[in-house]
């Protein structure tokens, strides 16, 4: 009855901290910096998002799935991929730094 008892404590346990890794591993929100400062993502919570670039800011939003990031501006979509440093790689801008 002991083993029993302290194998759903166990189980209980593993199955609390494999949530709480994964809500915190999925937590993109801040704002991604490309090298030199010349465009920035801020991902909010509640899916939307700021492209800041020099021409001026646009509204966007963002999903995350796994390892890839959506954003979606003007009905245009661009998949970011997360690295394992927490910084998000662009196709076309290569990589963005989290700076808050």
């Amino acid at each position: 009855m002991k083993t029993l008892m302290r194998r759903g404590g166990l189980i209980a346990a593993l199955f609390g901290v494999s949530c709480v890794i994964a809500a915190c591993g999925s937590d993109y929100t801040g704002t991604y910096t490309a090298e030199g400062g010349a465009m920035a993502i801020e991902l909010k919570s509640g899916g939307q998002a700021t492209l800041k670039t020099a021409v001026g800011d646009s509204p966007c939003s963002w999903t995350s799935s796994g390892s890839t990031v959506k954003l979606t501006c003007g009905g245009q979509s661009m998949d970011l991929t997360v690295n394992k440093d927490g910084s998000l790689s662009a196709p076309l801008f290569g990589t963005l730094t989290k700076t808050k």
